[in-house]
């Protein structure tokens, strides 16, 4: 569920500054947000993975201060990357930095990294619903500092970075206490421990990179293509649509959990996904009907012209929920990489669709773009569960299939 709230946090988010910063403004905010997360998977060398299986391994398990000293050293080494990808990258989508908006993004990127390695320690001993509530905690505090941002007039990006900082903050505290009651939090620095959660986590990190940038490597190349204020006018048509991404996301939690636990099999949710699909449509349709009054009066007029590939995109939020759903069925059944594959394959369309697209078509050719890759995806996914519900009687679902053998 906490995905699916952070969905409909960053509608509000993407809503608020918008109103406040322009689409300039709003496509630096986006591409520093978009940027942290990419070098995170890379500096995070999958340790956060990792952790589950090692925390709480049945034999030898790794003390947690042992976990805690390396995030904090992978933290510095975020810092470093957000730095030189302030410095180096950023500007070749035509965003640059001011001296206060780059120190605020390696302060994020760092403690995004740091939140997210606690989080995981927290999900390793089970404790997957407190980790949900004090994310959701985390979202609350984000969007009230925005808030108070724009009640204070603030039209500069750093302070809307650092209320991002903030949120990850007050997430690392609570997480913190939590897992003090669980085991001493005394970091100490062993380089077996280290290497063993690095050997661990590595081979991890081209599927969490592939599926991070297949959302979110749009944003890149229309800012490498159009500049930042186009970035801020397609990030309010992205943001918009993902919010139909709520009613799948939910499902799948659901469903992943179903399967996986053995109270329910592959076909059994063939008709949650027909009315999850059916009210994606209704829902959709109502946004392509809204989309110039909705856009105007929540926006603004500077935003006008995400109206179209606004529309273009809610067509292409139908296919996710083939993704979602059905990967979260492949995914109960053990093969946990189903999911990863199918992005690997969006992504490469995507961005080359994008390359293709965008320079004679503009957003709207970034959306199109969207609506091939994510239709490919849910296309794919879906076939994918078919072929292994027909091989269903012979392997089993014991079988090496189910146990994550491609």
């Amino acid at each position: 569920m906490s995905r699916a709230l952070s969905v409909v946090a960053a509608g509000v988010v993407a809503a608020l500054t918008a109103r406040q910063l322009g689409p300039s403004g709003r496509g630096v905010y986006v591409l520093l947000v978009t940027v942290a997360p990419f070098t995170m998977i890379i500096c995070g060398l999958g340790v956060n993975l990792a952790a589950r299986i090692h925390l709480v391994a049945p034999q030898n398990p790794m003390p947690l201060g042992h976990y805690f000293s390396l995030s904090f050293v992978l933290s510095l080494a975020q810092a470093a990357a957000c730095l030189l990808t302030g410095l180096l990258l950023l500007p070749v989508t035509g965003a640059t930095l001011t001296l206060g908006e780059l120190a605020a993004f390696v302060v994020m990127g760092a403690t995004l990294l740091l939140r997210n390695m606690w989080l995981d320690a927290l999900n390793a001993y089970g404790f997957t619903a407190r980790a949900a509530a004090q994310e959701a905690a985390a979202f609350v505090v984000q969007v009230g500092l925005v808030v108070a941002l724009l009640a204070t007039g603030a039209d500069e990006v750093s302070p809307f970075i650092w209320a991002f900082t903030a949120s990850s903050v007050v997430q690392i505290v609570l997480t913190t206490a939590t897992l003090s009651r669980l085991a001493p939090l005394r970091p100490r620095w062993r380089r077996e421990s280290a290497a063993r959660l690095i050997r661990t986590g590595v081979p991890s990190i081209p599927s969490g990179l592939s599926q991070v940038l297949t959302f979110r490597v749009d944003r890149l190349i229309v800012g490498v293509i159009m500049g930042p204020a186009a970035v801020g006018i397609y990030s309010v048509a992205a943001t918009v649509s993902e919010l139909l991404r709520v009613l799948p996301m939910a499902l799948s939690q659901s469903v992943f959990y179903q399967v996986a636990s053995g109270k329910s099999g592959p076909g059994d949710f063939r008709r949650a996904r027909t009315l999850c699909l059916l009210a994606g449509a209704v829902l959709g349709l109502a946004g392509f009907v809204a989309a110039p009054v909705a856009v105007r009066a929540v926006f603004g007029t500077e935003f006008e012209a995400a109206v179209l590939p606004l529309r273009v995109l809610l067509l292409a939020e139908l296919a996710m929920v083939y993704f979602y759903v059905d990967g979260a069925v492949m995914g109960g059944l053990g093969r946990l990489g189903a999911a990863a594959k199918v992005a690997m394959v969006g992504l490469a369309l995507v961005a080359v669709a994008d390359v293709v697209l965008i320079p004679p078509f503009g957003l709207a050719g970034a959306a199109w773009a969207s609506v091939m890759a994510y239709g490919a995806m849910g296309a794919l996914m879906h076939r994918m569960l078919r072929k292994h519900r027909s091989l269903a009687p012979a392997a089993g679902p014991t079988g090496a299939d189910a146990g994550g053998v491609a």
